[in-house]
């Protein structure tokens, strides 16, 4: 019978006024779209960035709207949630009615149209509501966003190993040792701060609660109490406002000899003020680490700078975690409903966040303190160049400024910029490449389209660029209502401010290159949504689902989770058989559905008496006759 009507509409409609080329039939087939195993027999299709028409295979005729027939249809709808994003059909002939359809001959063409009258079943209506696609993508967009920002910041810390790094210069070592101690004094309470980069005359290296300290790592505690001391007249030069000898930190494995030196000192009479040379205590600290140590701060792949920037990291990319935790959470809740779902969803997204922002940070640090990063200098100088000296120390102090540094200007904010646009080039490829890794992966095991991973990986570099901007966009402008309202920005304070401004630079950039991207072509799962819709009616038609079955189906496929429907539409862009592959997702639903129908008893001998008994109620129907 199948065959018959399939013969028949062939014969009348004739040619197909699309040539049903090999690149045809695949465009047709991947954009309208068609299950792969379903041969074409006649086509009229309008291409274009949204594919429309009529399709006649050997299983089913398919059609599908054209823009202006669903803004028309939409236009019709009385109320908002009848609307249709697409109008999609995908009709099996032994479902398919002749008086649905009308041929008509148009410019030496023949037309075979559907009637619009008819009801449509789409991805925008309740059957399809329960595939949110969009959601994996703001949180992949706000995952990224996240990253991109807390790079900016980790970026900026390891300018500090860039600066004093072995290979850049041979007395880095004492001033990295003065980040590393204070570090380590903050990690234990302790109020500190560097405050020897401003090259006082004299002044002290540290602040620790409220401690003036002149630190020196030299390798020796002779050398290190020597440097103390004013070459041509040999008295002590480091003194506290009140007049007291500053304290001096010198290794913890030449403390002891610097002790001895220092009490020498005192005996000469050098150290104003001091004249018991056991005071030597008092004025000397012992230092929390090593002068190898302090060496090793200044390598790559040291245990020493491995733990530095580990700590540092840690401190940049706990506001990560963090914001992205809520804003997951956020996204979650507001598509489910289900808070301890949403929770499970923001943790793992919090974590990831985290362990790629901070591995990140890692890896742009210890490249810091190879020659890798002097192979991007002519690139990074030329870069910061072009922006002018006014724009970059807008940008440097914007950053210095959320993270509690003071002002620069000059060559020192060129320099820092360039050091800073350096890290920036190797944070953002691995962000890029880590992020690109599942696209990458799907697209060569043919679970995506190349049209979409060319949508994926544009929409990627829109939403990290859009959040570095978003970033810098929110510290200047935080930093300047800082400025003009003489408030100090407080650190934390300022890199959640910086982080917050990217995710919303991100989300904003990353979702219009998405917007535009939809424009040229559809996301793989819209359109596999379509193919999914048809044969779901389909099998709504073959099971004669009543209305209140058809609200069970929706319930039943609501519950199903979304990583179950990513996974089948996945396995669809290879799968042999697209049709088989949905039926076999659905089909148990139904059976299910059906199984609860009740059971309708067969009527008995008695039954059958009783019905005929009504009809005369004089006669005997089992008594015999004469």
């Amino acid at each position: 019978m199948t065959d018959i009507i399939l013969q028949s509409v062939l014969n009348q409609i004739k040619q197909s006024p699309t040539e049903l080329s090999k690149k045809n039939i695949d465009s047709i087939k991947k954009l309208f779209p068609i299950p792969c195993e379903y041969r074409l027999l006649w086509a009229n299709v309008k291409f274009g960035a949204r594919i429309s028409g009529l399709v006649i295979t050997d299983k089913a005729i398919i059609i599908k709207a054209d823009p202006k027939t669903v803004k028309d249809y939409n236009k019709a709808c009385k109320e908002k949630k009848e609307r249709q994003n697409s109008i999609y059909h995908l009709i099996n002939w032994e479902y398919f009615d002749a008086d649905d359809f009308e041929v008509r001959f148009q410019d030496g063409q023949t037309i075979l149209s559907y009637h619009q009258s008819i009801a449509v079943v789409s991805e925008g209506n309740s059957i399809s509501s329960f595939f949110k696609c969009y959601k994996s993508e703001i949180e992949k967009i706000a995952k990224a966003s996240v990253t991109v920002s807390a790079n900016v910041f980790s970026d900026f810390e390891s300018v500090v190993p860039a600066n004093f790094a072995k290979v850049n210069t041979k007395t880095g070592h004492g001033e990295m040792a003065e980040e590393a101690l204070t570090l380590l004094d903050k990690m234990t309470g302790k109020d500190a701060v560097v405050v020897g980069r401003t090259n006082k005359k004299d002044g002290a290296d540290r602040l620790v609660d409220g401690v003036q300290i002149q630190t020196k790592y030299a390798d020796s505690g002779r050398k290190c109490i020597s440097d103390c001391f004013d070459k041509t007249t040999g008295a002590f030069r480091y003194f506290n406002p009140d007049g007291t000898p500053m304290q001096i930190e010198v290794p913890s494995d030449k403390y002891y000899e610097a002790i001895n030196t220092f009490r020498a000192k005192i005996l000469e009479g050098k150290v104003p003020g001091v004249t018991n040379p056991d005071d030597a205590y008092k004025y000397i600290r012992k230092g929390k680490l090593t002068y190898q140590q302090a060496l090793n701060l200044c390598k790559p792949g040291t245990i020493e700078s491995l733990t530095y920037d580990a700590a540092t990291g840690f401190v940049c990319c706990s506001f990560a975690l963090g914001i992205s935790f809520l804003t997951t959470y956020v996204i979650c809740f507001t598509q489910t409903g289900n808070k301890k779902e949403s929770l499970n969803a923001a943790l793992v997204a919090g974590i990831q966040v985290f362990g790629l922002s901070f591995v990140g940070h890692i890896l742009a640090s210890q490249i810091a303190r190879t020659t890798l990063t002097k192979q991007l200098i002519p690139l990074s100088t030329y870069l910061v160049k072009s922006l002018g000296f006014k724009a970059t120390q807008n940008i440097v102090n914007a950053i210095r400024a959320m993270s509690g540094k003071a002002a620069i200007s000059g060559a020192a904010a060129t320099k820092q910029l360039a050091k800073i646009l350096r890290s920036n080039a190797i944070t953002s490829i691995i962000t890029f490449v880590v992020f690109s890794v599942p696209d990458t992966y799907n697209m060569f095991s043919r679970k995506i389209s190349g049209a979409q991973y060319t949508k994926n990986m544009l929409s990627l570099i829109g939403t990290m660029a859009s959040a570095g901007g978003g970033t810098l966009a929110a510290s200047i402008g935080a930093a300047k209502i800082g400025a003009a309202t003489g408030t100090t920005i407080h650190p934390g304070i300022g890199t959640a401010i910086g982080v917050g401004g990217g995710l919303i630079g991100g989300a904003i950039g990353g979702t219009a290159v998405k917007a535009l991207g939809d424009k040229i072509r559809e996301d793989d799962s819209i359109i596999l949504s379509r193919m999914f819709n048809g044969v779901l009616l389909n099998l709504i038609y073959e099971y004669m689902l009543q209305e209140a079955e058809i609200d069970v189906l929706i319930e039943k496929l609501n519950s199903i989770k979304i990583k179950e429907f990513k996974k089948l539409f996945k396995d669809l862009i290879s799968a042999k058989s697209q049709d088989k592959t949905i039926d076999n997702f659905v089909r148990h639903y139904f059976e299910e559905i059906i199984r609860s129908r009740p059971v309708i008893a067969e009527p008995s001998a008695d039954d059958l008496v009783e019905l005929f008994k009504q009809f005369d109620t004089d006669i005997d129907i089992t008594a015999n006759t004469p």
